[in-house]
């Protein structure tokens, strides 16, 4: 389908996640059904006249106006549909994802909608026999190397209501994918901080010390929220500790000599996975970029992001 992207042009051209198909990007033609239905036409047809027989005629005139009519139901099932892309929350390379397709309908029933994407030899990957008005059905994506990726075109296909025509459109998106490094199956233990430093793994709320109240930061975790006292006030207050709350690790590159850089992200990436799984307070330490130690889901995703743009990746 790359000669349909460069010959249409600008009539695909897409900007964000959402596409309204009007006719303009719209491409309908005979399925190999239907051109054995014109076939069968023509046959039929000649066989009419040369009989003069009135009711082959209107046999063959009742059939080609259920075709015209199939080609006209065809069109109509793409035309106005309104297709919206939601990427999922995270993505790991070589992992299998899905995003979701939100599908507008106006409140008319779409029915038999294939979604493919235009890949060599791609097979499809969702056939949906009817569509509900705003109703998100899961697609799954193609594995996506590491970095800012761009989604392949997406290609909307319908046979409906007879498989006589075959309508299509593609769907060139321009939204981009963050993929995060593959987490490792294996890795070595988590670092513990240094003897003596005053930094060990994280422990439990409860074992750490309260110090007051603070302005609410973004890294903070939900458990550190203080809801009663940010209820009394004009802005939400987190809970200030200190001991264990304040130690912390670090997850440095420089540790992990003797593996390939893919290699060493795709550590990296489980220690934050784990780390993070596990409430500790815990930095990233890469080549001439670093995340300070910090906890929550904002600092989770920073970290990751870096390890998925690491070395120029895009």
């Amino acid at each position: 389908m790359n000669w349909l992207l460069r010959w249409a042009g600008p009539r695909l051209a897409i900007a964000g996640n959402r596409v309204c198909l009007d006719r303009r990007r719209l491409f309908i033609l005979p399925s190999g059904a239907g051109l054995a239905y014109a076939a069968l036409l023509v046959v039929l047809l000649l066989f009419a006249m040369n009989y003069n027989n009135n009711m082959m005629f209107a046999f063959t005139f009742l059939l080609g106006g259920i075709g015209a009519n199939a080609m006209w139901q065809t069109h109509r099932n793409l035309l106005g549909l309104c297709v919206s892309l939601l990427p999922p929350a995270e993505l790991f390379a070589d992992h299998p994802a899905s995003l979701q397709v939100l599908i507008n309908t106006d409140g008319r029933p779409r029915r038999a909608l294939e979604f493919v994407w235009d890949l060599p030899r791609a097979a499809p990957d969702s056939v949906l026999a009817s569509v509900i008005e705003d109703a998100p059905a899961d697609l799954p994506l193609p594995r996506l190397r590491r970095g800012l990726q761009a989604l392949p075109p997406l290609r909307i296909t319908t046979r409906y209501p007879l498989g006589l025509f075959r309508a299509w459109s593609l769907l060139p998106y321009t939204t981009r994918l963050l993929v995060y490094p593959k987490p490792a199956a294996q890795t070595p233990p988590l670092p513990t901080a240094p003897t003596g430093s005053g930094e060990h793994r994280g422990h439990s709320e409860h074992e750490d010390d309260f110090d007051g109240l603070r302005p609410y930061r973004s890294s903070d975790p939900p458990r550190r929220i203080a809801w009663r006292a940010s209820a009394r006030s004009d802005e939400l207050l987190s809970k200030s500790l200190h001991g264990r709350a304040a130690e912390h690790i670090w997850l440095d590159w420089q540790a992990l000599a003797g593996h390939d850089s893919e290699t060493r992200l795709s550590i990296l990436c489980r220690w934050v996975l784990d780390a993070d799984r596990h409430g500790l307070r815990y930095g990233l330490r890469l080549p001439q970029r670093s995340v300070e130690p910090a906890q929550g889901l904002a600092h989770r995703h920073a970290c990751l992001r870096l390890l998925a743009l690491h070395g120029g990746i895009e």
